[in-house]
């Protein structure tokens, strides 16, 4: 198995309105599998990778929101935003050629669809 680790540029587009929905982060570290970072709101993300085979990687993002505003919580399962840590899990399809490492699916934030898009730019 490849290694994950780097920095990575992230985009995410909800599906419904086309706008791009990163929380004003632009960019990751991956580091052992890990990823930690805060949004522009003040949610606390802890996201880990797990290789499925050679061209899945299962994520699982937790959304601590203890300490941002309820106008920006985000929905967990049920389509309604809570200030509760929210867990969302996808499979993502992993690229790679050469050094170059793409990894791409979709997920399920309330009722929109999001797309993400990792791209290792170093």
């Amino acid at each position: 198995m490849i290694s994950l680790d780097g920095t990575y540029r992230l985009e995410q587009v909800a599906t419904l309105d086309k706008k791009p929905d990163n929380r004003g982060v632009n960019e990751i570290e991956i580091k052992d599998n890990q990823s930690y970072y805060t949004d522009n709101y003040g949610c606390k993300w802890r996201t880990s990778f797990t290789f499925e085979d050679d061209s899945h990687v299962k994520m699982v993002a937790v959304a601590d929101q203890s300490d941002i505003n309820l106008d920006n919580a985000l929905a967990g399962a049920s389509g309604h935003t809570t200030g509760e840590a929210v867990t969302y899990e996808t499979l993502l399809k992993l690229s790679q050629k050469g050094e170059q490492v793409h990894l791409s699916g979709e997920i399920g934030i309330g009722d929109k669809i999001v797309l993400i898009t990792l791209h290792k730019i170093n």
